[in-house]
């Protein structure tokens, strides 16, 4: 038997053994509870708390009242970096600021077959959306199940993130009694730009993705 078959085994005789904690019928109660007292009361507050636990993190926190206020807020993140070339997801929303976009930078389709990967790997910015954002922790999630790529999240130096306030949850527990079965097997939780300090304990940005990570927070839809 190979290695592999053995930890496998392993793992599938765990998954088959009870749950050493004992069953409280009040849980889903008390946990709810315990949230409510550290949940700010209001969507202000929770826009508040995200923008701040986000820049704990070093991410960087913009917000637009519509869609027609996004755009202009992009291309000071495309001014600022003096970047030119991007690419973008191919969902409503990032498609539609890329269509304003391609006459005046070098646009690359996330759904381009040919040598994708190294297309996408030297482009500048990624445009992306998101399912949800975590209030908490300042944390993104992406169901990747509904994308056709997952490049333009993670290669790009720059991610500039669109998310509807509507969007905005108020902690994990609260996420994951939205989300499905389906949803929950590809979700991908992103807090902040990639980062290590495994050397040194010199922390680095961007050693394993984006360097930089903008949400763009939109009031309206």
């Amino acid at each position: 038997m190979s290695s592999r078959d053995i930890i496998l085994n392993k793992i599938k005789a765990s998954l088959q053994n009870t749950s050493r904690v004992p069953d409280d019928p009040d849980v889903d109660e008390k946990i709810a509870s315990s949230l409510k007292d550290i949940t700010p009361d209001s969507l202000n507050g929770l826009v508040e708390q995200f923008r701040k636990e986000l820049e704990i993190v070093a991410g960087e926190f913009l917000s637009a009242k519509n869609e027609k206020e996004t755009l202009p807020l992009v291309r000071t993140v495309f001014a600022e970096t003096k970047f030119s070339s991007f690419t973008s997801t191919s969902r409503p929303l990032p498609a539609r600021i890329a269509n304003a976009l391609k006459n005046d930078f070098s646009y690359t389709s996330s759904e381009q077959v040919d040598g994708r990967k190294t297309a996408l790997a030297t482009m500048d910015i990624g445009i992306v959306d998101v399912d949800f954002a975590v209030a908490e922790s300042g944390t993104l999630a992406v169901s990747f199940h509904q994308l056709n790529s997952t490049l333009p999240h993670f290669l790009p130096d720059v991610i500039i993130a669109l998310v509807y306030k509507d969007q905005l949850l108020a902690n994990l527990y609260e996420l994951f009694s939205k989300i499905d079965i389906e949803s929950a097997k590809d979700m991908t939780l992103i807090t902040g730009p990639s980062r290590t300090a495994d050397i040194e304990k010199i922390l680095i940005l961007g050693a394993h993705g984006p360097r930089r990570l903008v949400v763009i927070m939109i009031d309206e839809r």
